[in-house]
C-alpha cells in the first residue's frame, strides 16, 4: 500500500502563434500564422465571437504610444484540451527523471532567463508600460533568482521524508511521506508580474517533475509566449511547457480539459487565519505606520510601492493607516515625493512612472478619484497628463486624505487616512482588509509583529514593502498543501526604490549577469561592468547603513 502522500501544483505552458518578437522566430509549439488566414477581432482589452471556422487574433499595443506591436492568435476550448493532453505526455516522461537532472535543466534555465533578460525588459517595457529599471528589478532579476533556488532548495523541499516515531507495537510500521507532482496545471498570469510568475510556476512545475499550461491575459499576451519560446530555447523538453491565448481557463475548462488544478493570477499567499476562505483579499496591499516608526523610511517605502508599475502591481499600496501624531507630515512628505518622480517613455532607465495599461484604466482611475473627492477627500498632488512626444495613458502620482475612501482600481494612487490614535490606524486597518499584503512600519519589531497578526492579510513585511517575498519558496509550499503567512523583516531602505536615475536598472542587470551568469564570463563581467556594479555597491552599503 502506498503511503500517505503530498500532492504539489506546478506550471509549464504552451505557446501559440505571435507576429513580432525581440529576436523573431516562431514560438515553441506552434507557428506563426499566416496573415491571410487571421481574421483581427480584438484588441488588449479581450476577444469575441467569430464566424466558426475562422482564426481570432489578439492585437498587442504599446501603451505608452498607442502603436501595434504584435499579434497572438486567440485560443479555442479545444485548443486548451489539447494543450492540456500534449502536456500529460510530456510530463509522463519527464516526471520519471531523477530531481538532480531536473534540477540542472532549471539552472539552464536560469542562465538563458539572464542570457536573454535585455530582450525581456524590453518587451516588458513596450507591451507592459512598466518602465525598464523595474522590468530588470522587478521581472527579470527575480524570475532568474526564482529558477536558482528551485534547483537548489527545491530539491530538498520535494524529497521523499521518513516518518518517524511510529509506534514498534503492535506492528512495526515503516512511513514515508512521498512527494507526488500533479500532471498538468492550468495557470493563469496577468498584468501585474507576468514574467517572474511565469519563471516561477514554471520553475516550481518542472523541478517537481510536473507541466503547466500557461494562460496569460490578453495584457501580457507577447510576455507570457515570449517565455514559453525562451523556455524551449533553453531546452526544455518540447510540449512541457504550453501556452494558450485568449481564453478564461475557469472550472468548467479545467474539468473539460483534464487539468489537475486552475492557479488563478492573483499572488500567492499565506491567507491570515482562514481569511482567505472566507473573503477573496482586497485588491492592492496596505501600509500601518505606527508612531515610532522611522518616517523618513516609510515615506521612501509608501512612495516606491504605491506608484512603481504605475501602481497597477498586486501589491501596489492603495491605503496607508496611521495615526495624528505623524499625519500631516507624513502626508506632506509623500506628496513632495510623488511630485519628484520622472514621468515619461517605460524605456527610459531613469523613467520612474510609465502609463496605464489603455485610456478605459485612466477613467475608471479618474472615476474613483473623483467619488472621494465628492466623499470629502483632500487631493494633494496628481492627476491624468500628457506627455510630449507619447499619446499613452499617463497619470501622474496621486495623494489622497481623508476617511473612509474606496481604493480599489489599480492605478498611481494612494489613499492616507489619519486616525485619533494607534489603536483607532489598527481598527481601520483590519476593518478594510482582507489585504493581499500589509506593511507595518514601526521601532519595534516585535509590536509590529504582534499588531499585524490582528490584521486579515496575506503576505506581511515589517519594515518593508517587498513584492517579490520568496515567491518561490511560497509557490512551492502552498502548492504542497501547506498554509504559511509570510512574515519579512526590513533591514534598511531598499536599494531599488526611488529615485532610478540610470543607476539602478544597469546596477542590477550587472549583479545579476555576475551572480547567477557563466562562470567562465564572470571575470570579463567584473571588468567590463565594474562601473555599474560598483554603483550598484555603493547604492547597497547606503541601503545598508540606514
Amino acid at each position: 500500500m502506498r503511503s500517505a502522500s503530498t500532492r504539489r501544483s506546478v506550471t509549464s505552458s504552451r505557446s501559440c502563434s505571435a507576429e513580432h518578437w525581440p529576436t523573431g522566430g516562431a514560438c515553441a509549439g506552434g507557428g506563426a500564422r499566416p496573415e491571410a488566414q487571421t481574421e483581427i477581432i480584438a484588441s488588449v482589452s479581450g476577444v469575441t465571437d467569430v464566424e466558426a471556422g475562422k482564426a481570432r487574433e489578439l492585437i498587442c499595443v504599446n501603451p505608452a504610444s498607442g502603436e501595434r506591436i504584435g499579434a497572438v492568435a486567440a485560443s479555442t476550448a479545444a485548443d486548451v484540451a489539447r494543450a492540456v493532453s500534449d502536456v500529460a505526455d510530456v510530463q509522463t516522461l519527464w516526471r520519471q527523471l531523477p530531481l538532480p537532472a531536473r534540477a540542472r535543466q532549471l539552472r539552464r534555465a536560469a542562465r538563458t532567463l539572464l542570457d536573454l533578460g535585455s530582450e525581456a525588459s524590453d518587451l516588458i517595457a513596450r507591451e507592459q508600460g512598466r518602465p525598464v529599471t523595474e522590468a530588470w528589478t522587478g521581472e527579470v532579476v527575480p524570475a532568474v533568482r526564482a529558477m536558482r533556488w528551485m534547483s537548489t532548495a527545491g530539491r530538498r523541499e520535494l524529497t521523499s521524508r521518513r516518518v518517524r516515531g511510529n509506534p514498534p507495537w503492535p506492528l512495526p510500521l515503516r512511513s514515508t511521506l512521498a512527494v507526488e507532482p500533479l500532471a498538468v496545471v492550468i495557470s493563469e498570469l496577468d498584468i501585474g508580474s507576468p514574467w517572474r510568475a511565469a519563471a516561477e510556476r514554471a520553475g516550481a512545475a518542472l523541478i517537481a517533475g510536473a507541466g503547466v499550461v500557461l494562460a496569460p491575459s490578453p495584457r501580457c499576451a507577447l510576455v507570457g509566449d515570449w517565455f514559453g519560446q525562451t523556455m524551449s530555447r533553453a531546452g526544455v523538453p518540447e510540449g512541457l511547457i504550453r501556452v494558450v491565448q485568449g481564453f478564461d481557463p475557469g472550472a468548467s475548462t479545467l474539468a473539460a480539459a483534464g487539468a489537475d488544478r486552475l492557479l488563478g493570477p492573483a499572488p500567492l499567499t499565506g491567507g491570515h487565519r482562514g481569511a482567505a476562505d472566507a473573503a477573496a483579499p482586497r485588491a492592492g496591499a496596505a501600509m500601518l505606520v505606527l508612531d515610532d516608526a522611522d518616517v523618513d523610511l516609510a515615506l521612501a517605502a509608501a512612495s516606491w510601492g504605491a506608484f512603481a508599475h504605475a501602481g497597477q502591481g498586486p501589491f501596489a499600496i492603495r491605503r496607508v493607516f496611521l495615526a495624528s501624531k505623524l499625519g500631516e507630515r507624513f502626508v506632506e512628505g509623500l506628496a513632495w515625493r510623488a511630485t519628484q518622480l520622472r514621468i515619461g517613455d517605460p524605456q527610459r532607465w531613469d523613467t520612474e512612472v510609465g502609463p496605464l495599461a489603455d485610456r478605459e484604466a485612466l477613467g475608471s482611475l479618474q472615476a474613483e478619484l473623483d467619488a472621494a473627492l465628492q466623499a470629502g477627500a483632500t487631493r494633494h498632488c496628481g492627476g491624468a497628463v500628457e506627455v510630449t512626444g507619447l499619446g499613452g495613458a499617463f497619470c501622474a502620482p496621486v495623494v489622497l486624505s481623508g476617511s473612509d475612501i474606496e481604493r480599489s482600481v489599480p492605478g498611481p494612487a494612494v489613499a492616507v487616512t489619519i486616525l485619533p490614535s494607534e489603536a483607532d490606524a489598527l481598527a481601520e486597518a483590519a476593518a478594510g482588509g482582507p489585504w493581499s499584503a500589509l506593511s507595518v512600519w514601526a521601532g519595534d519589531v516585535a509590536k509590529a509583529a504582534r499588531v499585524a497578526a490582528d490584521v486579515p492579510t496575506g503576505s506581511v513585511w515589517i519594515n518593508a514593502h517587498d513584492p517579490s517575498l520568496d515567491p518561490a519558496a511560497l509557490t512551492l509550499a502552498l502548492n504542497a498543501g501547506v498554509r504559511r503567512r509570510p512574515l519579512g523583516v526590513g533591514v534598511g531602505r531598499d536599494a531599488r526604490w526611488y529615485p532610478y536615475a540610470d543607476t539602478v536598472g544597469p546596477g542590477a542587470r550587472a549583479v545579476a549577469r555576475l551572480l547567477y551568469g557563466r562562470e567562465s564570463e564572470r571575470t570579463r563581467i567584473a571588468v567590463n561592468d565594474r562601473s555599474p556594479l560598483m554603483r550598484a555597491a555603493r547604492r547597497a552599503l547606503r541601503s545598508r547603513g540606514r
